[in-house]
């Protein structure tokens, strides 16, 4: 191409469509669209602004392979100790979680549900003085039922534990 000669634009609709078109990885596409914006308009790439950007900084193509070695022996590592865990049983499945978390606040789904009726009769809106009794009944009430429900559930938890006075 003669320095005359206007160069014809070579544009992309997508990231991805240019990527997938020039084997620019998106990586490199994602980082010219945050610093050079003038080469991305709106969702489309104009590649070969982009190409004279990517070209003009001082881009660094080495792959730094100790630090991906890190990363993998650390990646490695979580999943060792996870299996590590949930062979010892320090783990629960998550129906198990799903379960104990319904056992758990089920008392107080069925205190708060029972509340409008249980209200509408213990509650004299013209009396503020009489009301405010009756909801602090009520409170006292549910929160003693709903922590004798709870500790219904856990009896063996606290059974294995020592005393302590």
């Amino acid at each position: 191409m003669k320095p005359t000669q206007k160069r014809e634009e070579i544009t992309f609709d997508s990231l991805a469509s240019c990527s997938a078109s020039t084997g620019v990885p998106i990586g490199a596409l994602r980082k010219g669209k945050r610093l050079c914006p003038a080469a991305f308009p709106g969702s489309r790439v104009k590649f070969l602004a982009f190409v004279e950007w990517w070209f003009s900084q001082d881009q660094s193509c080495e792959i730094d392979y100790a630090a991906l070695k890190a990363k993998k022996m650390a990646l490695e590592n979580d999943a060792l100790e996870m299996d590590l865990a949930d062979r010892h049983g320090d783990t629960i499945r998550m129906e198990d979680a799903k379960q104990l978390i319904r056992n758990s606040l089920m008392p107080v789904r069925q205190r708060l549900v029972a509340l409008p009726a249980e209200m509408a009769h213990r509650c004299n809106p013209s009396d503020p003085g009489f009301a405010r009794k009756a909801l602090e009944g009520w409170r006292t009430e549910a929160m003693e039922f709903c922590r004798v429900e709870t500790m219904k559930e856990q009896p063996a938890e606290n059974d294995s534990q020592p005393a302590t006075t």
